[in-house]
């Protein structure tokens, strides 16, 4: 039964007369004014209708909005109530009401325009029953109450449609259209006069002919209509109210004038989107009885015993003042009025005797001195005589190994409580449910209590009824259950146990064989049943939509845990080919996010758990400072994880740090670890001499029962000499994704011109390439890089490109990207030797599954009066692109990302220590404080980085003790505006 939500009046003239009562009490001199301002509160006293819609999206929850049916006031339209979560289910974009009943078209899951059917929704608890599957779909309906028929605006299509409210079929009336034009009709309502009324997209209002769906302008509304759109008028003031997702705001429309009245914005945060609203209306007179509810109908022999509850408001939902009659129909015809002991809001009960047998149906209306009121459209129905079995008891459907199994008790009494015998029962009925489709299937033994279904992959819903020869019983349902094999693992919410020594099978929700759904948001999470294990996870094949669709993963229990990574790619990313637990739980929490558009195949991933060992530890980071300078003493810090069961003590092992060769350069005792638990190990070096090197940290423990997680990636390092110099070239003005290495594409090609006066300097060996990186978002291993460098002419790229066999290759190798990275650095394997023009920097990267949107680097996007200094390009070809092909990309582009040149032997430019100083600065090297003896008007002391570090004013000494050991530059302004620069080496 559905019920509606009701605004209570408060009676005018009852107002009226307590308002007088109260004068009587107050000085005269204040009467007048008090008695107005009641009357005006009075009169000026506004129902304020419920509206109902549905939420399909929200601007600013777009990923996680809850999406269903929802109901506010109309004069708070930012006070919305979700009446049930229906996220996971089809969507609503066109819903109408009528005689308590709200209808609306579903589409199928995850889609936005494939029908599913029409259904009924519950206002109260947003429950669907399907009508019928059929028709086309409709993004607007509205009821005409002069002629009983529903209109449409068909999806995709400018048609003016009808309805069917029974069967679902639509049948298009004709093209929406002036004298002069098309028009793209976006809302419907209709009037009680049986005016129809649209909402176009070009803001205009107009009226239109039913017949013909010709349309006449009324006016603009001075709002922009955008996206979906829907209104309803409140039929019991005439008001039309419109739900505008141009803006996400209420209007009230003038059809008089057209112009849109702003009510609010609708949602908590104003930006709800909406579709299929409507306004509960009652077609009966003005203050004639509401409908009567909790109908039941039961029968004992050839006796019918009708129960019911009597109004105690009018169809307008005002407090009911009469209650003249009820009038009891049977199969059409009247019956009985009652005229006596009604008592408004009152239980009845009426006896009818004598009825014959078979079905019969009843129609309880409400009278009073306006009018019959409100009835419900479905009459009661009831078999007197021998009845068709009741519901069976104890329905339960659990999934079993690739099957659903049913079970059930036969039904003990007859579905209206007549005559019933239970050996009258000749077979059951178990109907599959999968969407709106429906599968039969008969059990032909009448002793039957369970049933195994296998129906091949899928979720499914079943119902089941006994049959005996009056009818069919009634059906009792079962919640879904998810069809598959016993080692499958599918994507849903929820926790799962698993059993050590078994090997599962990881798909998304639609299993191995289909693309994934839209519009999902499920968190799983994967967990052994023993407590010394760990969950294990090796993904065989991946593919997600990069433009919006990811999967999140967490160590641990919830999405609480640590985050592991979140991955977009179209090939299984570097995180995924080997991911174990290291919580102490020994779970991974898998989140799956995929959004309205596109679907693809998911993935797949082989999960075991492993039981943990007593003692191991991980090697898992090694991070510091990639551009030491030399004769310094750096720390870098290594992370190490437990993953063994028992606790380790720093004195049980120890962290060293190793050249290429193998050479230990650094070594330093652990830190205390729990299981599970992970720490950091600072270890110094000393950095003798400049150059390239690379290093690696390892773990030394005796008692380690897997050392080969005892060893991190390398970390190459360049150690500065006096002479090096790094160039930074842009500013941090944006985010930039597809320079100079694109994530968003699999292949990319990126050229960048660096000018010369932003060089300063006449000559160096270019040995290091650096780029600012802003997020990163996912890991990625050995990413394939070419890097060519050279000089040119060329002012911009406006016309064309410097292919690669005009420059040389200096870089041939892998990369990785990691997250918590600062800076992609490229090391270059052929320095290249820069002469003082504008250098040319050519990157190629192409890696399968590469390819994600949380990767974006500092930049910097100039305006249209800048150089067109950067070209790009992808392709998603199966041969590389060519990195000789000119012009590159489509055209030039003013955009390029900050970058880091580190020149050695560099000549020219403002590092260049001036010969000859006239200022002493000693002693030199320093230890603590450094000393001037000259006309000094300030002091700035840089690293090598060129980054200030420490400034002053005039000064004869400055305090170095706080810095770290290594070579820095004193730029000294003297009083004269000379100025001079001394290298100084800090022990």
């Amino acid at each position: 039964m559905i019920k509606y939500k009701k605004i209570i009046y408060i009676c005018d003239i009852c107002f009226i007369f307590w308002a007088f009562n109260l004068l009587i009490f107050i000085p005269m001199k204040k009467i007048y004014v008090l008695f107005w301002v009641m009357i005006l509160l009075a009169f000026t006293a506004q129902a304020q209708p419920t509206v109902y819609g549905y939420r399909n999206w929200q601007q600013s929850n777009p990923d996680f909005c809850k999406k269903g049916p929802v109901r506010f006031s109309a004069d708070k339209p930012g006070e919305v109530e979700l009446i049930a979560d229906q996220t996971k289910m089809g969507a609503v974009y066109a819903a109408t009401y009528f005689n308590y009943k709200w209808y609306a078209q579903v589409t199928k899951p995850g889609t936005q325009t494939s029908l599913e059917g029409l259904y009924t929704i519950d206002m109260d608890t947003g429950d669907r029953t399907l009508v019928a599957a059929a028709g086309q779909h409709l993004v607007e309906m509205t009821y005409d109450y002069t002629s009983g028929k529903v209109y449409g605006i068909r999806s995709g299509a400018s048609d003016l449609m009808s309805i069917d409210l029974e069967t679902g079929e639509t049948v298009k009336i004709g093209v929406f259209k002036t004298a002069e034009e098309d028009i793209s009709m976006l809302a419907l309502a209709c009037d009680l006069q049986g005016k129809l009324f649209g909402i176009a997209t070009n803001d205009n209002l107009y009226e239109i002919d039913k017949s013909t769906a010709a349309c006449s302008l009324i006016g603009f509304t001075g709002v922009n209509a955008a996206f979906t759109q829907s209104m309803d008028f409140d039929r019991n003031t005439g008001v039309l109210y419109w739900a505008n997702c141009g803006d996400y705001k209420l209007y009230t429309v003038n059809t008089s004038t057209g112009q849109a009245t702003l009510v609010g914005g609708i949602g908590e945060s104003g930006d709800d989107s909406l579709a299929g609203i409507v306004i509960p209306y009652i077609h009966v007179a003005k203050g004639a009885p509401d409908r009567v509810t909790d109908r039941k109908a039961s029968s004992t022999g050839n006796v019918v015993t009708l129960t019911w509850k009597n109004p105690s408001t009018d169809a307008q939902g005002k407090p009911l003042a009469e209650l003249s009659a009820v009038e009891i129909y049977r199969n059409g015809s009247l019956l009985k009025t009652l005229t006596e002991g009604l008592g408004i809001g009152n239980a009845m009960q009426f006896d009818d005797t004598g009825v014959a047998d078979g079905m019969q149906t009843y129609r309880i209306v409400p009278v009073n001195g306006k009018g019959k009121g409100g009835v419900e459209t479905d009459d009661l129905e009831i078999v007197v005589g021998k009845n068709a079995p009741a519901a069976v008891g104890n329905f339960k459907v659990v999934a079993g190994d690739n099957s659903a199994e049913l079970t059930w008790t036969a039904p003990e009494g007859g579905m209206y409580g007549g005559d019933y015998d239970p050996a009258s029962v000749i077979k059951y009925v178990v109907q599959r449910h999968s969407g709106s489709a429906i599968q039969k299937i008969d059990i032909v033994d009448p002793q039957a209590t369970s049933y195994t279904d296998k129906p091949g992959f899928g979720k499914f819903s079943y119902s089941v009824y006994a049959v005996n020869n009056v009818g069919d019983g009634l059906p009792s349902e079962a919640i879904p259950v998810l069809v598959k094999p016993a080692d499958w693992i599918v994507m849903t919410t929820g926790e799962i146990s698993l059993e050590s020594g078994k090997v599962y099978h990881f798909y998304d929700d639609a299993g191995p064989n289909a693309s994934y759904s839209n519009s999902i948001h499920e968190v799983l999470t994967l967990k052994p049943k023993d407590s010394d294990g760990k969950v294990t996870v090796a993904f065989k094949a991946f593919d997600l939509d990069t433009y919006g669709d990811y999967l999140a993963v967490y160590n641990g229990i919830g999405t609480s845990a640590p985050k592991i990574g979140q991955y977009a790619a179209m090939a299984v990313p570097s995180d995924l080919v080997a991911l174990e637990s290291s919580s102490v739980d020994g779970a991974l929490t898998f989140e799956f996010f995929s959004d309205i558009m596109m679907r693809y195949e998911g993935w797949e991933a082989e999960v075991t758990v492993v039981k943990k060992k007593a003692y191991d530890l991980a090697a898992i980071r090694l991070t510091g400072n990639r551009f030491p300078s030399e004769g310094a003493e750096e720390a870098y810090s290594v992370e190490v994880v437990n993953k063994g069961t028992a606790a380790v003590e720093s004195a049980d092992y120890k962290v060293q740090l190793k050249d290429a060769a193998g050479t230990v350069v650094g070594e330093a005792p652990g830190v205390a670890l729990s299981t599970m638990q992970a720490g950091t190990v600072e270890v110094k070096m000393q950095l003798s001499q400049a150059g390239d090197m690379t290093l690696t940290a390892e773990v030394v423990f005796a008692s380690d029962e897997d050392v080969a997680n005892n060893m991190t990636s390398a970390l190459p390092i360049t150690i500065l000499d006096a002479d090096s110099r790094f160039v930074e070239i842009g500013t941090n003005a944006g985010e930039v994704s597809v320079s100079p290495v694109s994530f968003m594409m699999e292949e990319s090609l990126t050229e960048v011109l660096y000018y010369s006066n932003e060089i300063n300097l006449s000559e160096g060996l270019l040995k290091t390439i650096s780029y600012d990186l802003l997020q990163v978002g996912t890991n990625y291993a050995d990413v394939p890089v070419r890097i060519w460098v050279g000089e040119t002419d060329m002012a911009d790229l406006s016309e064309t490109s410097i292919p690669s066999k005009d420059l040389t290759l200096v870089f041939d190798g892998n990369v990785d990207v990691k997250v918590g990275d600062s800076e992609l650095t490229f090391q270059l394997h052929t320095p290249y030797t820069y002469r003082g023009g504008t250098l040319v920097v050519l990157i190629y990267k192409k890696k399968e599954g590469a390819t994600s949107y949380d990767i974006a680097y500092a930049g910097t996007y100039g305006s249209k009066e800048d150089p067109q200094r950067s070209r790009f390009d992808s392709s998603t070809s199966a041969q590389p692109m060519d990195p000789d092909a000119v012009p590159l990309g489509y055209s030039g582009g003013t955009i390029w990302p900050v970058t880091k040149l580190l020149f050695t032997d560099a000549q020219g430019g403002v590092q260049t220590v001036e010969v000859g100083s006239r200022v002493k600065v000693y002693p030199n090297p320093v230890t603590d404080v450094l000393r001037f003896a000259g006309d000094v008007s300030s002091v700035v002391v840089s690293d090598f980085m060129g980054r200030p570090v420490v400034s002053a004013g005039a000064v004869e000494s400055l305090d170095m003790s706080g810095l770290p050991s290594g070579v820095y530059l004193v730029r000294i302004t003297l009083s004269d505006g000379g100025s001079q620069i001394t290298k100084v080496v800090k022990r």
